[in-house]
């Protein structure tokens, strides 16, 4: 048997990369990939592969934009609502606390100020929030 008859397999392989212009090192940007040559066969069966496995990317990425924008408004939504959700829990903490249970705190005429507890809980709240926006555009940025 001889050694030019068998297939040769469809590998694909990188030039070496450039030197970037933008940075000290080298970088993969404008990588060309140079496709070592097989039979026929072998290459629409490679190709067919890469067909399959480009629409389950592309359906992947999608559905983790959506996540991202979805998770963007909530965070967006709970950011800006901090504070009525602030006042809401110590409302039922301190009804909690002092045994009442279909009681109204009486409502104050004249300025009013906010609690320590309040201003702590809001501000967690706000950084909690900007932690999920971090977070979204993170996920938003992995579905591109």
């Amino acid at each position: 048997m001889e050694a030019t008859d068998a297939p040769v397999m469809a590998i694909p392989q990188n030039e070496p990369p450039k030197k970037c212009k933008y940075s000290r090192g080298r970088c993969n940007r404008n990588v060309v990939p140079t496709v070592v040559t097989g039979t026929p066969a072998q290459v629409e069966a490679a190709q067919s592969e890469v067909n399959k496995h480009a629409s389950r990317m592309h359906v992947t990425s999608i559905a983790l934009i959506a996540l991202g924008l979805i998770s963007a408004v909530g965070s967006l939504y709970s950011g800006l609502t901090a504070r009525r959700n602030a006042e809401k829990w110590l409302e039922k903490a301190a009804m909690k606390h002092h045994g009442a249970t279909n009681a109204t705190i009486p409502e104050t005429k004249g300025p009013e100020y906010v609690s320590m507890a309040e201003f702590a809980l809001v501000d967690n709240l706000r950084v909690i929030a900007f932690i999920m926006m971090c977070a979204s555009c993170d996920i938003i940025g992995m579905g591109k």
